[in-house]
């Protein structure tokens, strides 16, 4: 019924992405890492400041690019991935994501939905599977992603 057909609208909304992506792969491998990369993601929609950092293999799906905002000193790395949409069991849900000012997604870190206040990070290997929003100076860590020191702080509470 309607799960179906939401999955199937999601499988022709990936298989569309992959296609644009592939287009515009060559121009964002040419710009990333460039004084360029900031117009060019502009230029797709992105509300970008000058001075983001946008390495070569980092990526956003096209169809997110409105929902997307990135302030200075943002870092996207290697790898990383930050998307405007979530898809699940029940469906495909739509979210803004904005990267403050010198917050960074780590290799192979994704940030799907939410917000990432000034100076948080989302370590490598990390991924917020929903809505978030990331604390000012906070570092989070695992699948779904959590804040790191939580759990320290737990155990320094049992040991005390």
């Amino acid at each position: 019924g309607d799960v179906q057909m939401q999955s199937l609208k999601a499988v022709l909304i990936n298989h569309q992405t992959y296609i644009s992506m592939r287009q515009e792969e060559l121009f964002h491998a040419f710009f990333a890492g460039t004084v360029m990369i900031d117009a060019f993601i502009g230029l797709l929609g992105v509300d970008v400041d000058v001075g983001l950092v946008w390495l070569n293999t980092a990526n956003f799906p096209a169809q997110d690019a409105e929902l997307i905002s990135l302030r200075a000193g943002a870092v996207v790395d290697e790898r990383a991935c930050i998307s405007g949409h979530n898809v699940t069991v029940d469906g495909v849900r739509f979210g803004r994501v904005h990267l403050s000012n010198n917050s960074i997604v780590h290799p192979l870190g994704a940030l799907f939905m939410g917000s990432a206040g000034e100076g948080a990070a989302i370590l490598p290997r990390s991924k917020t599977l929903r809505e978030v929003h990331i604390p000012e100076g906070q570092v989070w860590v695992g699948v779904p992603a959590y804040e790191c020191n939580r759990q320290m702080r737990s155990q320094d509470q049992v040991e005390a």
